[in-house]
């Protein structure tokens, strides 16, 4: 089995009282912020949330659990995170269909579960806002895989959405790992109905072809004799409406009977119809099942002995599903979901939408329009504002879009190519970004299309001049530079040995003939100042080298700044 519990709201790793593993939910969603409940919950799992203050929906990627049939579990916990002791509403899907109206409350914890057979590649579990300041949040969600046998009297294209599920005369919840598909039995005696234990130490539940954790069979609930009905309350239906119902009902005999005088057989009846007669055996689980039937509110459930019963009916365990309306198989087209894939990558900030783009119709990504095809197609890119920033990546498989709006952002490099690929664009609006280059001659060409460009500082019209290239302003820099240099270090090296032979000379006159030491010192005078000049020189070299290099910068710059004007001048007389 492949199994997974995620704690919404941490990164925390843990293992709770049941032996069940958690793991924090940083792997499945990108979006919406971490919370602590406020509220005391005996739950670690529970302590914390995650809440979504933005975007029209936020949606959990679940791989692993393609073609599986699985359970999947969403729980709740408000716990006055916000100190506003007002728990909101909001929607919930899976996979692209609606799931229910998720109505939080203040002080306590509930969960909505589903079976079904999953068909994509990822589960996707989405929360959509629906009044304003009410935001959705999430404490935590399970995926547990189940037997492809079980609840196998609908086919694949519905969904189970539980609606009760009861132990009969049990104390206590019976859940992980007594029951080993990880679904809770929730303890009822009920009012009027007599509790009763089985006496056998065990009883088998291979006949019962959905696998009733043989704890749930250990004990029951009847009525006080024969002449009483167990009536079975449908108050948690719907009271407006009928809808399908899937009803599961385990029963076993809770005593070793005497043949001869005592007979246990009833009848299970919805509104009066009979539906399967129960005749419970010793030591053994029985399971009937009723999937083609429609209940509400007011809908009546009983059970009732037989006339020829002298035990009354008993029942232990009961689930009651409410049956969905046919599940969407369609996705959005696979090879818009690349190109959107594609922006998503070339713009980090855009990861933030996971979940289908398009579906459920109503809530759709923030950024995209789609139409109302089967297999919807992106129509509109409205990215207007998002912070993007750097080149634009290739999305030419967005093939369907009518409008691609990028206004407002730091987008850079020229306009690409690929953009006169789509055959139905009919408006381009690239405005106050940091595009630059020439506006491709297909923009002109292209019919009905209305181009949005101002804002974009060096963004030139075709029909500008070309202007010299950087290799050329650099080219010319060094010719210059190549003939000034030279000139200079030549003059310094002629100064420095003109300034020498002046200098021997002067010392010549000064000195006498007579005097051979005078003269041998006027020599060494000589050689280290002629050194001393010669270092000087040397260092004035160094320096006209160094201020050709800022030189050769600042005289680049100049000309980019006069070739900025230059096309900013263009694009004003445009």
């Amino acid at each position: 089995s492949v199994n997974l519990g995620i704690d919404c709201g941490t990164s925390n790793k843990i293992t709770d009282a049941a032996g069940r593993k958690w793991v924090g939910d940083g792997a499945y969603i990108q979006s919406g912020e971490s919370y602590t409940a406020k509220n005391g919950q005996d739950s670690t799992i529970l302590s914390t949330l995650r809440v979504f203050k933005s975007k029209k929906k936020n949606c959990y990627n679940i791989p692993g659990f393609q073609g599986l049939k699985v359970l999947l579990r969403a729980f709740f916990y408000y716990g006055n995170y916000d100190s506003n002791s007002s728990p909101p509403s909001f929607d919930l899907f899976f996979d692209g269909n609606k799931w229910t109206t998720v109505q939080t409350i203040n002080d306590d914890w509930i969960y909505f579960e589903i079976i079904y057979v999953t068909k994509r590649q990822n589960i996707s579990v989405c929360l959509a806002q629906v009044n304003p300041n009410q935001f959705p949040f999430i404490s935590a969600l399970e995926v547990w895989s189940l037997d492809s046998n079980m609840y196998n009297q609908i086919d694949s294209s519905h969904a189970l959405v539980l609606n009760q599920r009861l132990a009969y005369g049990s104390s206590q919840l019976i859940r992980y790992p007594t029951d080993p598909y990880n679904r809770n039995w929730k303890a009822f005696r009920g009012n009027g109905l007599v509790s009763v234990s089985n006496s056998a130490s065990s009883v088998d539940v291979t006949q019962t072809k959905d696998v009733v954790p043989p704890a749930v069979m250990l004990n029951a609930v009847t009525t006080p004799n024969t002449s009483f009905k167990f009536f079975y309350h449908t108050s948690s239906l719907p009271s407006t409406q009928e809808v399908p119902i899937y009803l599961n009902m385990y029963f076993t005999e809770v005593q070793d009977l005497k043949p001869s005088s005592d007979l246990r057989r009833f009848n299970v009846m919805v509104d009066n119809e009979v539906k399967d007669v129960v005749n419970p055996i010793y030591q053994t689980a029985l399971e009937t099942t009723n999937a083609d039937i429609t209940a509400s509110s007011n809908t009546q459930i009983v059970l009732a002995a037989t006339s020829d019963s002298t035990l009354p009916p008993l029942v232990s365990g009961l689930e009651l599903f409410i049956i969905s309306d046919p599940l969407s198989n369609s996705t959005t087209n696979t090879t818009d979901v690349e190109g959107l894939a594609s922006l998503q990558e070339g713009f980090p900030v855009l990861k933030e939408w996971s979940g289908d783009p398009c579906l459920p119709a109503e809530y759709p990504w923030d950024w995209v329009n789609c139409n109302n095809e089967t297999t919807p197609r992106v129509t509109s890119l409205l990215l207007s504002g998002y912070n993007l920033n750097g080149m634009l990546p290739n999305f030419s498989s967005l093939d369907a879009l009518q409008t691609i709006n990028l206004q407002n952002n730091s987008i850079t490099g020229d306009i690409p190519d690929f953009l006169a690929s789509f055959p139905n664009l009919t408006l381009l609006d690239v405005r106050d970004n940091n595009f630059t280059g020439y506006i491709p001659k297909w923009i002109s060409e292209k019919p009905n299309l209305e181009f949005r460009s101002s804002g974009n500082s060096y963004l030139c019209n075709i029909t500008c001049p070309k202007p010299p290239s950087k290799h050329h302003v650099q080219k010319w820099l060094v010719g210059v530079l190549s003939s000034v240099i030279p000139t200079l270090v030549g003059a310094a090296v002629i100064a420095a040995v003109r300034y020498w032979c002046k200098c021997g000379k002067s010392q010549k006159k000064k000195a006498k003939p007579s005097d051979n030491k005078a003269g041998k010192s006027t020599v060494t005078e000589n050689i280290q100042i002629f050194a001393l000049h010669l270092i000087r020189y040397i260092h004035l070299f160094k320096f006209i080298l160094f201020f050709k290099n800022i030189l050769e910068v600042y005289i680049e710059t100049m000309i980019l700044i006069a070739l900025q004007g230059h096309l900013k001048a263009q694009i004003v007389r445009r």
